[in-house]
């Protein structure tokens, strides 16, 4: 169990230094990721690309995986979201089209949280338009969803991660560890290019976040759960014997003072049983709105909610 949290935990530790988007000791990039976090309002545009490679496979195999593999490779996955920092609330709306022949996959799936409580708000029309096909049963219950928003609290435990419950003044830590592994990085690993900063983690970089970030973490659960340095010790070298963080690089562009876009790359190997994959992600972020009035398109306030159980119910009721 521990392990699996291990793992989840890890990826969570990874994207947080994405969302950080880097501090190296420069001045200009540190007052410049200081300025998206403290902003008001934020409004950005993010494309991501996802590449997976397997090696080990059998001929069958490598012959059921590859129509994934080449759909995988090719989607276009979008993100458009906004952020009110006063006003305790954010938005996003993720837009996927696919193809896998002879079928292709169009979904822009938006949801509007709620900071200040803690709750996710999904568009019940979108779900039914993206979904339908995939899951017929929401469109046999769609007269009971139609023109509502599906309820979610983030601080249910099923959907809680070990993150989302740390006091404010650990997750303060959190981010001095990264502060701290940024300084610590080498000249080869920082770059500069005219309104450019690109820094570069390694896989023993990202190992010692990880064994910071995971201590932290193991010393806020509670007495019963927490394990000794040692099993956390023995863990991680389980974890980093499958996984190798071949690179973590966010590139940054300026405008004077400001990040205008990040694009942020990971390339990643794991190892198992014989088998290899490949992984890389890449998410190239533009900043459209920094401190300037920002738009949302759902209002929770105006529209009649049902909370995730109650969908479940209907599910339920058709014998799914």
């Amino acid at each position: 169990m521990f392990k699996k949290r291990l793992l989840i935990t890890l990826i969570t530790a990874m994207t947080l230094v994405l969302a950080a988007c880097g501090q190296p000791p420069e001045e200009k990039l540190t007052n410049g990721f200081d300025t998206l976090l403290n902003a008001k309002q934020l409004e950005s545009n993010s494309t991501i690309s996802m590449n997976l490679e397997f090696e080990g496979l059998s001929p069958e195999e490598e012959q059921e995986m590859q129509m994934f593999l080449d759909a995988l490779k090719n989607a276009e996955i979008n993100m458009h979201a906004v952020k009110d920092n006063e006003a305790e609330k954010a938005e996003a709306t993720i837009s996927l089209h696919a193809e896998m022949a002879p079928l292709s996959f169009d979904i822009e799936l938006p949801y509007h949280i709620d900071l200040k409580n803690q709750v996710m708000y999904l568009n019940a029309d979108s779900l039914i338009e993206n979904f339908a096909l995939m899951m017929p049963e929401l469109a046999m219950f769609s007269d009971q969803i139609q023109g509502k928003l599906i309820k979610m609290d983030l601080n249910d435990p099923e959907l809680a991660s070990d993150f989302d419950n740390l006091p404010e003044e650990t997750m303060n830590k959190i981010n001095e560890v990264f502060m701290a592994s940024i300084e610590n990085l080498g000249e080869d690993d920082i770059k500069e290019e005219e309104d450019t900063l690109t820094i570069s983690f390694g896989n023993e970089e990202i190992k010692d976040i990880a064994k910071e970030v995971l201590t932290l973490i193991n010393n806020e659960m509670e007495e019963s759960d927490q394990i000794s340095e040692e099993e956390l010790n023995e863990q991680l070298e389980i974890i980093f014997e499958t996984i190798t963080v071949n690179d973590l690089t966010i590139e940054s562009t300026f405008d004077g003072d400001t990040i205008q876009s990040q694009k942020i790359n990971i390339d990643v190997t794991l190892e198992e049983a014989g088998e290899t994959m490949k992984f890389n992600f890449v998410i190239d972020t533009t900043y459209d709105k920094i401190n300037e009035e920002v738009t949302f398109t759902i209002d929770p306030e105006s529209a009649e909610s049902i909370s995730i159980e109650e969908l479940l119910f209907f599910d339920e009721q058709l014998g799914y």
